[in-house]
């Protein structure tokens, strides 16, 4: 693996080092599902549709993924002295496995509650229930993450998705639609008086669009838009 690419995989860890961080104070419900919608993109697994669109065999991906989420004004919720980065990069272990021919599963990981007070993980299925090598392939997708942040706030993501990719000679194009929920809940002491201390949920439309390049190790690239947040991610995995 080169250089560049060690880099791009490095810097959002080292990034995770440099900081301390903390949400705001007397939170309500509005800002607790304003926040949900902020963050839904840079917790959730990413099932990276395209891994091994049309396996010949049963085969392994494993590598580094960075999703980088937008989280502009989460800080001015409450009483406005959250100190959660505008720009939050979470570099995840990625694995996934393809079975002969039409079921993707995958899986991801960040334990890093002592490095940066953030844990996630999370999982998915594929099922690819139309083929066609020489146009589009279509798949259905059902994913799960569950996440924790600074000690203060917890959030179980999941969602369904329809997507379509179409394989060029050394890249592949995908996109899809469909639906992300996310329900959290934050430290009781957090909450603004009058606030119910329990799991707040939000439920939006999801959007991506992605393309993988067949190099020696394979780089994916995807954006994401739930609502009006705006996600970007990349990954780098080895297929076995």
């Amino acid at each position: 693996m080169n250089s560049r690419i060690k880099f791009v995989l490095a810097s959002p860890f080292l990034c995770l080092c440099a900081f301390a961080a903390n949400f705001s104070k007397n939170l309500n419900q509005e800002d607790i599902e304003s926040t949900n919608r902020k963050l839904a993109s840079t917790l959730q697994h990413r099932a990276w549709t395209n891994s091994e669109s049309a396996p010949r065999k049963i085969t392994f991906n494993i590598g580094v993924e960075s999703g980088v989420g937008f989280n502009t004004s989460v800080n001015n919720y409450g009483d406005k002295s959250g100190r959660v980065p505008s720009v939050l990069p979470i570099p995840k272990l990625y694995a996934a496995v393809s079975f002969q021919p039409d079921i993707h599963v995958s899986a991801s990981l960040f334990p890093g509650a002592n490095l940066a007070g953030i844990t996630t993980y999370g999982f998915a299925t594929e099922w690819f229930f139309l083929r066609d090598p020489r146009l589009v392939s279509y798949s259905m997708l059902l994913h799960y993450s569950h996440s924790q942040l600074f000690k203060e706030y917890r959030a179980n993501t999941q969602g369904a998705r329809f997507s379509a990719n179409h394989d060029f000679k050394d890249f592949t194009l995908y996109g899809g639609a469909g639906f992300i929920s996310v329900e959290s809940r934050v430290n009781e002491t957090l909450l603004a008086a009058g606030t119910d201390d329990k799991f707040y949920g939000s439920f939006h439309p999801h959007f991506i669009v992605g393309a993988k390049i067949d190099w020696d190790y394979p780089i994916s690239i995807q954006a994401e838009l739930i609502r009006q947040e705006i996600s970007l991610g990349l990954l780098v995995a080895k297929t076995f």
